[in-house]
C-alpha cells in the first residue's frame, strides 16, 4: 500500500496530535514542516522525524512530493492557507473550524474542485465508533421518541494564556473553538435544525466568552448546548427519550464511553486504539486511495451546512469577527 508523505503547514500543539495519528498510522509518513520559524520548523521535524522543514508555507506548498497537507494555523487563516495548498496541486486536510465563516468555506470548495484535488475538515468525532454506536441506538428506537439533547463543552482560559481565543479578528471565542462539537453531536444525530436561538455573554472586544445555542429538529427533538472559555463544565452529553435516555460519558467529543438507561441499564465501551486523530488520518488515506475528492462523512454538504448554521447563530449573538479587527 502507499506510503502517504504529509505535510504539516503551523507546527503547533494541534499539529503535534495529528503528527502522532499520521505517525500511528499503517501508511503515513510525517514528511515535511512549513513554519515562518526556522527553530519550530527543524524542532518539529526533529521531533517526528520529518525529511524536510522549510521556512515558508509558500516553499512547503511548492513540495512535489507531498500528498497532503494539514492546516493547523488559527482559524482566521484556514481559509487562506489551504487556498495556498490547492492551487498548488496539493490535497487538503484543514483543521477545525474549516474556515471563518460560509463565504469562505465555499471559496475553499470552489478551489478544491477547480483544481481537481481532495479536501476534508479534520472534524474527528463524526469518525469515530462511538458516533456510530449512538446512532445505530437511535435508529433502533432504544429509547424511544427523543424529547431533549443537552451537552457541553468548556473550559477556562485568559487573554494572557491564549490571545487569540479573544481576539475577534482571529476567531475568536468559544463557539468556533469548542461550541462546534456539541453542534456536531447534536446535527449529526438529528440533522441540522429547522430552528435556532443563541445568546452569548460577550467580552469587551465583543467575542463570545459563553454561549447557549437552542436547536430544534424535523424529528420534534429539541437541543440545549453550551461552550465557555472562561468557565469550566462536565463534559456530557445525554439525550432523553419518552423510553429512556443515553449517556455519552465525559469527554462527550470523543465518545469512548455510552450509556443507555431504558428499564435497564448498559454501558458500552466505545473507546479506540490510538490518538484521537487516528481514525480521521485513516479516512484521508482511504480517501486518497479511492481517488476520492471528498469524505463521505466529512463531506462538503456537512462542512458548509455546519459554517451556514454558526453564521446564523453568530448573529444571534451579535458576533463579528470582520467588523472587530
Amino acid at each position: 500500500m502507499k506510503k502517504f508523505k504529509w505535510g504539516i503547514l503551523g507546527p503547533g500543539r494541534i499539529a503535534e496530535k495529528l503528527a502522532e495519528a499520521i505517525q500511528q498510522s499503517d501508511n503515513g509518513e510525517v514528511y515535511a514542516i512549513g513554519s515562518r520559524s526556522l527553530d519550530k520548523a527543524a524542532n518539529f521535524a526533529k521531533r517526528f522525524g520529518a525529511s524536510k522543514s522549510y521556512t515558508s508555507y509558500e516553499e512547503l506548498c511548492a513540495d512535489d512530493k507531498l500528498d497532503i497537507i494539514y492546516i493547523a494555523t488559527p482559524h482566521s487563516f484556514h481559509c487562506e492557507h489551504s487556498l495556498l495548498a490547492m492551487k498548488h496541486g496539493r490535497n487538503v486536510l484543514c483543521e477545525k473550524p474549516f474556515a471563518l465563516d460560509a463565504e469562505e468555506a465555499t471559496k475553499m470548495i470552489t478551489c478544491a474542485k477547480e483544481n481537481n484535488v481532495f479536501l476534508m475538515e479534520a472534524m474527528w468525532s463524526r469518525l469515530l465508533p462511538g458516533m456510530k454506536k449512538v446512532k445505530n441506538l437511535l435508529e433502533q428506537n432504544a429509547i424511544g421518541s427523543v424529547k431533549k439533547m443537552t451537552a457541553d463543552f468548556c473550559f477556562t482560559s485568559s487573554p494572557q494564556e491564549k490571545a487569540r481565543l479573544f481576539e475577534p479578528s482571529l476567531g475568536g471565542g468559544a463557539l468556533l473553538d469548542v461550541g462546534i462539537y456539541p453542534l456536531t453531536l447534536a446535527c449529526s444525530f438529528f440533522g441540522f435544525p429547522i430552528k435556532f436561538e443563541a445568546k452569548a455573554d460577550l467580552t469587551d472586544k465583543g467575542v463570545d466568552a459563553t454561549s447557549h445555542y437552542y436547536l430544534e429538529f424535523a424529528n420534534g427533538a429539541k437541543a440545549e448546548l453550551y461552550s465557555s472559555m472562561v468557565q469550566e463544565s462536565k463534559g456530557e452529553a445525554i439525550i432523553e427519550g419518552e423510553e429512556g435516555r443515553i449517556i455519552i460519558h465525559p469527554k462527550a467529543w470523543t465518545l469512548k464511553e455510552v450509556t443507555l438507561e431504558n428499564g435497564k441499564v448498559e454501558t458500552f465501551d466505545t473507546s479506540y486504539e490510538g490518538s484521537d486523530y487516528l481514525l480521521q488520518v485513516e479516512e484521508v488515506h482511504k480517501c486518497l486511495n479511492k481517488g476520492m475528492k471528498e469524505s463521505s462523512i466529512n463531506s462538503f454538504e456537512w462542512t458548509l451546512s455546519m459554517m451556514h448554521l454558526m453564521d446564523d447563530l453568530r448573529e444571534k449573538m451579535a458576533v463579528n469577527y470582520k467588523l472587530k479587527e
